[in-house]
């Protein structure tokens, strides 16, 4: 049974995964979110930037949980093809973009932690913050 919708994907560039993980674990990493970037999703009157980053290295606790999810393997393994992804221990860096704010451009696309050119990283689908 698939997962995601492979022609959406291909046509839209991003799909929407359903219940990778418990409702619990969406809430304690997206707290974790708000705790690492210092604003509140209760004030917006604090998201004066477009882009701020929060980050998971380790890939302990709620995302480990998320990086680890058997439906999320599933569903890049239907994207990418079985072998055409890497598993990684965590999830990288995350850009947390925020609504009526411009945006500037960008010249550090797809740059992981290390700040290794052209990896392709789970933080930039999570859609966190809300």
């Amino acid at each position: 049974m698939s997962v995601v919708d492979v022609d959406r994907f291909a046509a839209d560039g991003f799909v929407k995964l359903e219940a990778a993980v418990p409702r619990e674990v969406g809430d304690q990493a997206r707290a974790l979110v708000w705790q690492q970037i210092g604003l509140s999703p209760d004030d917006p009157s604090g998201w004066k930037q477009p882009v701020v980053w929060a980050a998971d290295l380790a890939g302990q606790g709620p995302f480990g949980e998320f990086i680890r999810s058997p439906l999320l393997h599933q569903a890049l393994d239907e994207v990418a093809g079985p072998g055409g992804w890497v598993r990684s221990g965590s999830i990288g860096n995350m850009p947390i973009r925020f609504p009526g704010v411009a945006a500037p451009c960008r010249t550090d696309h797809g740059r992981d932690a290390a700040g290794r050119a052209g990896a392709h990283r789970l933080g930039r689908v999570m859609g966190l913050p809300g």
